[in-house]
């Protein structure tokens, strides 16, 4: 859902926008049929690519392909709920996700800027409004693998110097 907004904020701000599709997922466009465009066009502004961000493989192959100006990893299983389910899996989507793009883009040098979805769920349970100066105390495993993600999105930015940031 998330992405197909932004794929129509960034499309209505004249980027072309490429993104990412797994091969297991069914060809369901429901949410980006209005902006979904058939990939044997030559010319074009939305592009979906078939992969799988949790091998770094795939990842390394579409930033490759595409050469991206700016890439939003908006990737995750995104229930808090169900990240007590299945709490492997909550970590596989956000985790390894997060260190697969950062990765990629540290050994091919990549200049571009780099955004991590956060969650507030990452400061658990708040009586206040919460900031970036708030206490993190993430209570799910959906929480800590997002206070994961934002640290590791903070340790490539200070140590590799990637304009990467976590929002």
């Amino acid at each position: 859902q998330d992405g197909s907004y932004l794929a129509e904020l960034l499309l209505k701000k004249k980027y072309i926008v490429h993104g990412v599709k797994r091969r297991s997922s069914s060809i369901n466009t429901l949410r980006i049929d209005h902006i979904y465009q058939d990939p044997h066009e030559k010319n074009y502004s939305f592009r979906l690519h078939y992969g799988d961000i949790t091998d770094s493989t795939s990842v390394s192959s579409i930033i490759k392909k595409t050469k991206p100006d700016e890439i939003y990893n908006l990737a995750a299983q995104s229930s808090v709920s169900k990240s007590y389910k299945n709490p492997q899996e909550t970590f596989t989507s956000i985790v390894d996700i997060t260190l697969n793009i950062l990765e990629v883009c540290r050994e091919t040098n990549y200049d571009g800027n780099i955004f991590f979805a956060g969650s507030s769920e990452i400061f658990g349970n708040t009586e206040i409004k919460a900031n970036i100066k708030h206490e993190h105390r993430p209570l799910s495993p959906y929480g800590i693998a997002k206070e994961t993600s934002f640290n590791l999105v903070k340790l490539y930015r200070n140590l590799y110097n990637l304009k990467c940031v976590t929002g």
